[in-house]
């Protein structure tokens, strides 16, 4: 499907999934999503007495090369009592799913609020809980073949307290993948 500016668009698809808030401790996924495990536990290598992680804290240099397709940031911008989510770095997997690289867009500007409400609310919890979690759902792009996404939200803060930053990782499958 085509914008008049020439940009492919795709319809998104989004249906009631299961969010996880990670309690100290909890592994994602245990050995089901070995790349949702390992950037939790790279978030968590970062935290330090009892403190999130900033986005200084985060190298992408150290992020396992195999990772970054799959990896996303959203700059937190509050302003006028509302809360919007801007693509700070969005994976080259991601894009591709999307069918178009947001970065420095909206994700309001993109998608309309209805279909985006599961991950709003995932952003959402890690903001006020300052804790990860897991999202999966059925998900996909009317003329894609991805259709359901496993996801981690992860809480980044500048200042130690407030969040302003949340990286996500993304596992995109197929109707017939596990």
């Amino acid at each position: 499907m085509g914008n008049p500016d020439g940009r492919r668009q795709s319809r998104i698809l989004l249906m009631p999934g299961v969010m996880t808030i990670l309690e100290p401790g909890m592994r994602p996924y245990a050995d089901a999503e070995p790349a949702i495990s390992a950037v939790y536990d790279f978030w968590s290598a970062r935290c330090r007495d009892g403190r999130i992680p900033g986005r200084r804290d985060i190298d992408m240099v150290d992020i396992p090369r195999a990772l970054l397709p799959d990896l996303l940031m959203f700059d937190v911008v509050e302003a006028d009592g509302a809360r919007r989510f801007r693509y700070r770095l969005v994976g080259i997997d991601i894009a591709r799913v999307a069918g178009t690289d947001p970065t420095g867009r909206f994700l309001d500007e993109i998608i309309p609020a209805d279909r985006t409400a599961e991950l709003v609310a995932s952003l959402d919890a890690a903001i006020t809980t300052r804790r990860p979690n897991t999202l999966e759902s059925p998900f996909g792009f009317a003329d894609r073949e991805a259709n359901h996404v496993r996801r981690i939200a992860l809480p980044l803060s500048g200042d130690g307290t407030r969040v302003d930053i949340v990286m996500c990782h993304f596992v995109f499958r197929s109707r017939t993948a596990g």
